[in-house]
Formats: C-alpha cells, sequence, structure tokens
C-alpha cells in the first residue's frame, strides 16, 4: 500500500510538474506573439505616415511656388539627411565590397593559372631532363656494349689465332702433355662455328689420350684434334671420322 501510495504521489508531482512547464511555454509564446504584434503594428504605423508624409508632400510640391518648394526640399532634407548619408555610405560599402570581392576572384583565378603554368613548366622541364638522363644513360651503356663487342671479338680472334698455331688446318694433332688434362671442345666449338671452323676429334689406340667435353656436362676421352672449315653458324658433333685409320675404341670418363 505504501509502494502504491508513492508511486501515486510521484505521476502527481510529474503532473504537476508538466503542467506548470506547458503554461510557462505557452505563456512565452504568447508574449512573443503579442511582441511581434505591437512590431508589426508600430512599422505598418510608421509606414503609412511615411506614405501619407510623402503624398501630403508631393501635393504641396505640385501646387505651390517654387521659393516654398524648394523650402520644403530643404525641410525634407534636414529631417532625413543622416538617413540618406547613411543609405548611401551602406550602398557605396556593398558595392566597394563587390568590387573587392570580383577583384580577389580574379587575382585568385590569375594565381591559379600561374600556378598551373609553373606546374606545366616544371612537368616539362622534369621530363626534359629525364628524357637527357636516360639518353646520357643509353649513350654510356652503348659505349659500354660496344667496348665490349670490341673486347669480345678481340678475345675470339686472339682465341682463334692461338687455336690455328695449335692446330695446324687439315692436321691431327696429339694435345697429350702433363700441362693438358681436359680441353673443353664443345664450349670452342661454339665460338669457331661464327667463323666458320671447328675442331674435331677422335679416340685412337694410342695412350696418350685426354678428357674432351663432347656435349653440355658430358666428357670423354680424345687423342688426337684437327681444326677443318665448316659453314658458319653449323657445329657438327660427331667425331672425326678416318677409313684409313684403325679402329676408333671408346672409353667414357666423368671429370
Amino acid at each position: 500500500m505504501a509502494d502504491w501510495w508513492d508511486v501515486k504521489q510521484r505521476w502527481r508531482h510529474r503532473w504537476t510538474r508538466w503542467q506548470r512547464q506547458m503554461g510557462n511555454a505557452l505563456e512565452a509564446r504568447r508574449i512573443r506573439r503579442q511582441a511581434k504584434s505591437e512590431t508589426r503594428r508600430a512599422r505598418m504605423e510608421e509606414v503609412k505616415e511615411a506614405l501619407i508624409e510623402q503624398a501630403l508632400a508631393r501635393a504641396v510640391l505640385e501646387k505651390s511656388s517654387k521659393e516654398l518648394r524648394e523650402a520644403l526640399l530643404s525641410e525634407v532634407w534636414e529631417r532625413h539627411k543622416e538617413e540618406l548619408r547613411q543609405q548611401a555610405v551602406e550602398q557605396k560599402r556593398q558595392e566597394d565590397q563587390e568590387r573587392w570581392q570580383a577583384q580577389k576572384a580574379e587575382q585568385r583565378r590569375a594565381l591559379e593559372r600561374e600556378a598551373d603554368e609553373l606546374i606545366v613548366e616544371g612537368i616539362a622541364k622534369g621530363m626534359a631532363d629525364e628524357r637527357q638522363e636516360f639518353e646520357e644513360r643509353r649513350q654510356r651503356l652503348r659505349a659500354q656494349r660496344d667496348e665490349a663487342r670490341t673486347r669480345a671479338d678481340a678475345a675470339e680472334g686472339w682465341i682463334i689465332e692461338h687455336v690455328k698455331e695449335l692446330l695446324p688446318d687439315g692436321r691431327r694433332t696429339l694435345l697429350h702433355d702433363p700441362e693438358i688434362t681436359k680441353f673443353r671442345l664443345h664450349t670452342l666449338n661454339a665460338i669457331l662455328s661464327r667463323f666458320g671452323l671447328e675442331v674435331r676429334a677422335r679416340l685412337t689406340d694410342t695412350p696418350q689420350v685426354v678428357a674432351t667435353e663432347v656435349g653440355p656436362q658430358h666428357w670423354e676421352q680424345r687423342s688426337r684434334f684437327r681444326l677443318v672449315t665448316v659453314a658458319p653458324g653449323v657445329v657438327d658433333e660427331t667425331d672425326d671420322e678416318d677409313e684409313n685409320a684403325g679402329a676408333i675404341a671408346e672409353a667414357s670418363a666423368d671429370v
């Protein structure tokens, strides 16, 4: 029972507080509407008086003499000169502000155009610098390539001359020597083929043999070697055949 009484009292207090708030809000709204109505009424009275005054002044000016009109205009000017001066100042200030805003917008557009031109100029200059740097690098790489080709041609020429001295053309030669234990025939023929030359090897019955590269990662024993002329760019992987020589014996050895 006590709990129900407390709930009832709380709701009664809330209802009373809500009624008081609503009454205050309605009273404030009524006061605002009354103030607005009074202000509107006063403004209408001022406008009406001004219109009546203007109509009377216009009627008097139309029916009065020149001296009277000038006197009335002077009186009107004296009464409204401050208002007219403020209106003129406000109009002048507004015109100056609009002109300043227009000048500011034009300056901003000019700055944007100048910035765009500087950006385009910077991009063009950067591209020109990049192009010049690329051209210099290409020239440098081309010079290095030509120099490497020159060195390679010189090295290949040196190899050809030494091979011709080591293997006279058409003669089978024994390469067995205490200092010669391996002979990269396949690698050498890849170089000689571009010059229309090839070294061919065969295994004979002589005990003087050399471990010879006859293919990629393929080594066999060979004893005699001969330099022959072939079509440029063609590598013949067959052994050197000779029908008048003795039988060929082959032996494999991995080095």
